[in-house]
């Protein structure tokens, strides 16, 4: 039994409705899990419409918030992931040469980290973390600033310079040394 080329068929008004239609077939996800699900799984000789309809299906659970099948999807890779460990560390034991055990442990503890990560993935999605909010303390003493009267919207930097609990700055130059308190002048070396 031969089976004929799968192909999806496009009705189009014109030349640009047929352009418009095989690009939107092209991005569209559906279609291309399907098509790569039929290669991968060719000795099955799935149908490409009938894969594109049970991909647009589990598409539609996790839309509408079921993600069952993102939580086996996750368990199914940690447990390959494992296998492939377990396989590669088999082999890194074996192995006699030590070209062999380094390239055997290294895709042994990829694999193993791989894993650790998918579950951590598959935990999360389980038991998500919750939100923590943390109040803005700068953002509370804005307000509170813009608050207060009139007073504060004075140049504070100029504030400082008046008044009589401050001495005034002495702007007439470098003074010359003056006899007084000789006890503390310069010593000569």
């Amino acid at each position: 039994m031969t089976k004929k080329p799968q192909s999806i068929t496009i009705t189009a008004k014109d030349k640009n409705d047929a352009k418009e239609q095989t690009a939107r077939i092209c991005i569209n996800p559906s279609i291309n899990a399907a098509m790569i699900l039929n290669k991968t799984h060719k000795s099955l000789e799935p149908d490409l419409i009938a894969l594109k309809e049970a991909v647009d299906g589990e598409l539609s659970k996790v839309l509408k918030g079921d993600i069952s099948a993102i939580e086996r999807m996750l368990m199914a890779q940690a447990m390959t992931l494992q296998s492939i460990f377990t396989s590669y560390t088999h082999r890194m034991l074996s192995a006699e040469y030590i070209s062999g055990l380094q390239v055997n442990s290294k895709i042994a503890l990829k694999a193993q980290n791989q894993c650790r990560q998918t579950l951590a993935a598959l935990a999360e999605i389980k038991n998500p973390k919750s939100a923590t909010f943390i109040k803005n303390a700068a953002q509370n003493q804005q307000i509170n600033f813009n608050q207060n009267s009139e007073k504060n919207n004075q140049n504070k930097s100029n504030e400082l310079l008046t008044g009589n609990n401050y001495a005034p700055m002495d702007i007439t130059g470098t003074a010359t040394p003056s006899g007084i308190n000789q006890e503390l002048a310069t010593v000569e070396a």
